[in-house]
């Protein structure tokens, strides 16, 4: 079993249970064809048998030749709009993957995929927590700079901001960055 992703330099094998199954994965990426590239570019569950191979895709039937798979079957896995991806069985027996393996797959399948997507979720909520974090942060600083600005130049708020931001541009600084070593400055001074 392996799973193949399509990413803008090619497909890849993201996982495997095996180096028999990563070999029958080389072997479909090199020759540009097989049961797994098609189950991704049809977005369907493609099954086939060694004996079809010649006939349905010739490069590969090469590039497969001694590898000891006789059964192939190959679900696509639409988890992320990004990046394109299939689930490969392999068997070493022509009848080894049947119509129930096709059901069984495609049911297994849309489970994985709806895992994945509620992964890549959590994943990007945490990030976007993390910013928020940072976010709040970064404003807190900035904002007690400014303050110290008003008091120190006697400036409305909108006018501190401006002194900072441009100091910002004329160092080629982050406002943020300024905003903390202005206030470590004054604290160290003390």
């Amino acid at each position: 079993m392996s799973v193949t992703l399509l990413s803008d330099d090619g497909p890849v094998t993201g996982a495997t249970t095996g180096r028999e199954a990563s070999e029958v994965d080389v072997a479909q990426y090199r020759a540009g064809e097989g049961p797994c590239l098609e189950a991704v570019r049809i977005g369907e569950v493609v099954r086939a048998v060694a004996a079809e191979l010649p006939d349905r895709w010739p490069a590969f039937a090469e590039q497969a030749e001694g590898l000891g798979v006789a059964g192939y079957l190959s679900a696509p896995l639409c988890f992320d709009e990004d990046t394109p991806a299939s689930l490969n069985l392999y068997s070493g027996h022509a009848d080894g993957l049947r119509a129930l393996d096709v059901a069984l797959l495609e049911l297994y399948t849309t489970a994985v995929e709806a895992a994945l997507r509620n992964a890549r979720r959590y994943l990007r909520a945490r990030e976007q927590a993390a910013q928020l974090r940072q976010a709040l942060a970064s404003r807190a600083v900035i904002d007690q700079a400014k303050g110290i600005v008003m008091a120190v130049h006697r400036v409305s708020a909108d006018e501190a901001f401006a002194m900072l931001a441009a100091r910002s541009q004329r160092e080629n600084v982050k406002l943020r960055d300024l905003a903390e070593r202005f206030l470590e400055d004054l604290l160290a001074a003390d």
